[in-house]
Order: C-alpha cells, then sequence, then structure tokens
C-alpha cells in the first residue's frame, strides 16, 4: 500500500481525496459457519487495510488543513 500512495504522490504531487470502498468475502454461508481463517482475511482486507491507508494519508490532509470527515 506504501508503494500506491507514494506513486500517487509521484504522478499528482499530492492526494486529495482518499475512497476506501473495495471489499472481498472470500466465505459465503452463515457468519456462525465461517472458519476462523476466512473472518481474518475479511477482516484485515475490509478494516486493517483501510485503516493503514488512511494513517498513511490522513496526516498531509490536515496538515494542509483540507477538509476530512
Amino acid at each position: 500500500m506504501q508503494m500506491l500512495v507514494d506513486e500517487t504522490r509521484n504522478q499528482f504531487g499530492k492526494i486529495d481525496i482518499l475512497v476506501c470502498n473495495a471489499a472481498t468475502n472470500p466465505f459465503f454461508g452463515s457468519l456462525l459457519d465461517i472458519p476462523e481463517e476466512a473472518f481474518d482475511k475479511v477482516m484485515n482486507n475490509n478494516i486493517k487495510s483501510n485503516h493503514l491507508l488512511c494513517n498513511m494519508v490522513l496526516p498531509e490532509m490536515i496538515e494542509r488543513k483540507e477538509e476530512v470527515s
């Protein structure tokens, strides 16, 4: 993800917006039946990765005093 952020900065100079809208779900069925490995994958892909990406981008946006919501 750091390469994504770095290359975006190289191409465009700054990051003005971040939209976290991608998600995965490798398991189809009841939540009661989801294996721990699949649950961890969902949490890492859908929650943790967005958190890490926000931590890479938001500080510069806040420093520029741009609206962050």
